[in-house]
């Protein structure tokens, strides 16, 4: 049977493949993976079936191996059975050839006896010379009887022998037989086990590939953290080169320019602001001392009636800080709407009426729906109540002031959203100032 000079194994497969693998690396190192992204599924497709056709070949060079076996042990049994059966008819000859000379002999033998008898007839007849004869012949006879008696133990012997040497020689048959199906079953265990032996090949192969493929995968890992090892190193170089120059900036706090949110003031100049608000409230309490002074008094029936002032900024409307404050009826004249006895001290854009007093005293910023002013008298509240910790009307109006510098060119100070102008009211600082100056000194 003509056999392949170059059979490849499943192991010789993978060897292949772990091959064709390094280089497929080493072309996408160089050109990148899209070099090799139409070409990675024909290669695989490749390996597949020549992995399929090798373990096919396998299955059938086993299969070859065992026929072959098979095939010399029936040779080598018929070949025994030959020489045996040779060597049997040999003997059966050897027995036929001196059965024959046997009875051949015996046959002689016979026609001897048959002589002998015909003699001893005639002589029989002839009674003159019986005794003579009857004197001769019984010693005769007994020789011949004796040698066919000991040809014949000797034929019985070789029989005997040849009984015992067939028997021995069916023994060993028997026990060749024996041997043959223990080898038999031997070579069947030696295939099963040559099997598994090739699954567990198969599978360490298998498992071998993987590990290959883990290992290069780490390696690659290894390589990129290397490579991003290396960059950390550079950016740290380059961060402790620059610290050098760098001021310290330990027990320091750093603000983004960006940031709305970032404080504008130290806390000299909260307190010189809340100082300057409150000279401010002091003043205005003292205007409104003097505006009582020069009120006209009001005769003993004379009614005095509640009035609303409220003052928008120019241009704006909807939005205001309410004031309450009382003016006598008699003082407001309801032709024209206009208060002509209110004191000088009201700008002339102050305009009062019966139903309200708009009063309009310096352009602010609107106020947002959370920032509404609350109708009735301030209560005063601790200094450490949880709402007073939440960003005050004026920190953000200080930032729109400054980070809006070109609406509001000159720093101005608003007036208080809600006040009392009663002549009882005391030109000291309130409390709720003071609360404001101890939270805004967290700036």
């Amino acid at each position: 049977m003509e056999e392949y000079t170059s059979d490849i194994s499943v192991i010789d497969v993978y060897e292949l493949a772990s091959g064709i693998g390094k280089e497929f690396e080493k072309v996408i190192d160089l050109y990148g993976a899209e070099a090799v992204t139409n070409l990675m599924p024909k290669v695989i497709s490749a390996l597949e079936h020549l992995e399929s056709l090798a373990t096919k070949n396998e299955r059938e060079n086993t299969l070859l191996d065992d026929l072959r076996n098979r095939i010399m042990k029936l040779e080598n049994e018929k070949h025994t059975r030959a020489e045996e059966r040779l060597k049997f008819e040999k003997e059966l000859e050897q027995i036929e050839e001196d059965w024959r000379k046997e009875s051949n002999h015996l046959l002689t033998v016979i026609a001897k006896l048959q002589d002998e008898n015909k003699r001893l007839t005639t002589v029989i007849a002839n009674k003159s010379s019986f005794e003579q004869d009857c004197a001769i012949t019984p010693y005769e006879d007994v020789n011949v009887i004796n040698q066919l008696q000991h040809q014949v133990d000797q034929l019985r012997e070789k029989v005997k022998l040849q009984n015992i040497e067939l028997n021995s020689k069916c023994t060993e048959i028997e026990n060749l037989e024996d041997q043959i199906e223990h080898l038999n079953s031997n070579i069947v265990d030696l295939k099963r086990k040559q099997k598994v032996h090739a699954s567990q090949i198969n599978g360490f192969v298998d498992e071998r590939s993987k590990l290959f493929i883990e290992v290069q995968e780490q390696r690659r890992e290894i390589n990129l953290l290397h490579q991003r090892l290396g960059i950390v190193q550079r950016e740290n170089e380059d961060l402790a080169k620059s610290n050098v120059d760098m001021p310290d900036l330990r027990n320091k706090v750093l603000y983004d320019v960006d940031d709305p949110d970032r404080p504008r003031f130290t806390t000299d100049e909260l307190k010189e602001i809340l100082h300057e608000r409150n000279e401010l409230k002091a003043r205005l309490s003292e205007l409104q001392d003097e505006l009582s002074l020069y009120r006209p008094e009001a005769p003993i029936d004379t009614q005095q009636d509640d009035f609303e002032c409220q003052y928008n900024p120019r241009g704006t409307a909807g939005a205001g800080v309410y004031v309450a404050m009382r003016f006598p009826s008699n003082s407001i004249k309801k032709g024209d709407g206009v208060q002509q006895s209110i004191p000088s001290f009201f700008p002339p854009n102050i305009i009062c009426a019966k139903s309200e007093i708009a009063v309009e005293i310096e352009p602010v910023e609107p106020l947002s729906d959370d920032e509404l002013p609350v109708q009735g008298p301030i209560p005063f509240e601790p200094d450490d109540a949880p709402w007073k910790r939440s960003e005050s009307g004026i920190r953000k109006l200080f930032r729109k002031l400054f980070i809006e510098p070109s609406v509001n060119p000159v720093r101005k100070i608003a007036v208080p959203t809600y006040f009392s102008s009663r002549t009882s009211s005391s030109s000291s600082p309130t409390p709720s100032a003071t609360s404001n100056l101890s939270n805004t000194t967290n700036y």
